[in-house]
């Protein structure tokens, strides 16, 4: 996984509007070369990229990671099946009426991992 966030590669794209080079702002913020070069170029993040073929935004998974971390912090963390509910229950709201898929519940955590949620306990 990479070590730089995007508040880094804003940061480097600053200095290299400022007159750095993209060579030294790749050693300085730790970012590749490459990465720079393609932002420059008008190329979008991956994460980005995709975030339009989501069936939640981007605005409503941060809101739900954040519905996660309230339930934990008060000693009930919602199942997967329950978060896969109540995502459900947004996209109902919004007149999709689609199951989400069955890898929904991974991908969400890869991408929302301050939200980590318990999997069922079978007893």
């Amino acid at each position: 996984m990479s070590s730089y966030t995007e508040s880094h590669i804003a940061q480097a794209l600053e200095a290299i509007a400022n007159g750095q080079s993209i060579r030294k702002a790749s050693a300085e913020f730790g970012i590749p070369n490459s990465t720079l070069q393609n932002r420059l170029r008008g190329i979008q993040s991956r994460g980005l990229a995709y975030s339009n073929l989501q069936r939640l935004s981007p605005t409503q998974e941060k809101h739900l990671a954040e519905w996660v971390r309230v339930q934990a912090a008060l000693g009930l963390p919602p199942t997967h099946q329950q978060l896969k509910e109540f995502a459900e229950r947004i996209l109902q709201n919004q007149g999709d009426s689609q199951p989400l898929g069955k890898n929904w519940i991974q991908s969400f955590i890869k991408r929302n991992p301050s939200a980590m949620v318990q999997a069922p306990r079978h007893t």
